[in-house]
């Protein structure tokens, strides 16, 4: 009786401190003017330039997607990235209600952490495999010398996959093929009819040789 009184008592502390983290998430503040922007630079991790830049080209993403792609930095944190990726998702309203298509690029400046956050609304399509094969080409090579390049090259991937994502052709997914899996491109749609048909036609050909077979033997 002592071991299970001990055992939820156990629990209740544990439940009691996971409770305190997520608390701890959702006291994030962020100011009202970055939630007309696509960047918030918290860390100072990106020069005025990119930020410009950054800003033009998602907000081009999101008037021809409705898809929203969220640049920020922070300095760091007791908390793990991804309880940190969760919080500024919420807090940010990032991707439409209705669609949960946003995707975040978090930077942490202790360590150069990096993480891809991406709404449920896509990430069936645009999965975190992708997120992590588009940070190994467009931010790691470019984080310990240019944060700031690593961020703007990240956010073009980011963008050609969400242009991808809704079969829109524009100038990014020419400069930066896009990573994403699943039925995304128009040769991923027609494969599995391809190979439906395929296999249609190889058993349509195969009742057909044995019928000749069977009406060439009944003829002799």
């Amino acid at each position: 009786m002592k071991k299970i009184r001990f055992s939820m008592f156990i629990i209740l502390i544990s439940s009691v401190i996971f409770s305190l983290e997520v608390l701890a998430t959702e006291k994030i503040e962020i100011s009202s003017t970055c939630r007309d922007s696509y960047v918030y630079d918290e860390a100072n991790m990106i020069d005025a330039e990119t930020e410009q830049k950054l800003n033009d080209l998602l907000g081009e993403l999101e008037r021809e997607s409705t898809a929203e792609v969220v640049v920020v930095s922070y300095e760091t944190s007791g908390l793990p990235m991804q309880r940190k990726a969760y919080a500024y998702f919420d807090s940010l309203k990032i991707g439409k209600e209705d669609k949960n298509n946003g995707v975040l690029l978090l930077m942490q400046k202790d360590g150069n952490h990096v993480r891809v956050e991406i709404g449920n609304g896509i990430d069936d399509d645009f999965s975190y495999e992708v997120a992590g094969e588009i940070l190994n080409k467009h931010y790691i090579p470019y984080r310990d010398e240019d944060t700031s390049k690593a961020a703007l090259e990240t956010a073009k991937a980011l963008a050609s996959n969400m242009y991808a994502y809704y079969g829109i052709e524009n100038e990014l997914t020419k400069e930066i093929s896009p990573s994403l899996y699943g039925d995304i491109s128009l040769s991923d749609k027609l494969l599995p009819c391809i190979v439906f048909i395929g296999i249609a036609l190889y058993l349509v050909a195969g009742f057909g040789i044995e019928f000749l077979k069977k009406k060439l033997e009944k003829s002799h």
